[in-house]
């Protein structure tokens, strides 16, 4: 699975982490009483399967996931989906420990928590790479 490589890979991303320091997490947010200060990142993967092609498994990996934004503002959502778009939208990249990926946007939507009054902005990406 991508998961560990595509972490290392976001945290160095300057145009992320300038953004949210430290705070990209898998699945979900931290609950109270550790809320965390935003803006903030959660990814999570939708799906991890075999590619294939005609002429069968091609070798590599096709996954879906998903970047959920958080914010205290719509302006901090946007500017956070921004940079994850061009962190990962239309890009072929070799990752130190020899995983390779290329990724392409899916759907970027705003989708605001109103229970929380937090700000959500979730951006889809699929991925082919290396299993």
């Amino acid at each position: 699975m991508l998961d560990d490589s595509l972490y290392d890979y976001l945290q160095t991303f300057v145009g992320i982490t300038n953004l949210v320091g430290t705070r990209i997490w898998p699945d979900a947010l931290p609950q109270k009483p550790v809320k965390p200060v935003m803006p903030a990142m959660v990814w999570q993967c939708v799906s991890d399967v075999p590619a294939y092609s005609h002429g069968g498994d091609s070798g590599l990996d096709e996954a879906r996931y998903q970047f959920t934004c958080w914010g205290s503002t719509p302006l901090q959502v946007r500017q956070l989906a921004i940079q994850v778009r061009v962190a990962l939208g239309g890009k072929v990249v070799a990752l130190p420990d020899g995983t390779k990926f290329r990724s392409l946007i899916e759907s970027m939507r705003r989708s605001d928590e109103p229970t929380t009054g937090l700000y959500r902005f979730i951006v889809d990406v699929n991925f082919l790479h290396t299993p």
